[in-house]
């Protein structure tokens, strides 16, 4: 049912905004980071750098 719902709906485009190879590498720590958090590991941002 989400499938098909999904299917007929027009999106809107978005532009990419991770572009420079420094905004890439913030957008995949911090991704990383939470993912640990969701899954239980907590820690300083300064210990996971």
């Amino acid at each position: 049912m989400l499938f098909q719902e999904l299917s007929q709906q027009q999106f809107n485009y978005r532009e990419e905004k991770n572009t420079s190879p420094k905004v890439f590498r913030n957008f995949t720590f911090f991704e990383s980071y939470f993912s640990n958090y969701i899954e239980g590991t907590i820690f300083e941002v300064d210990e996971a750098k």
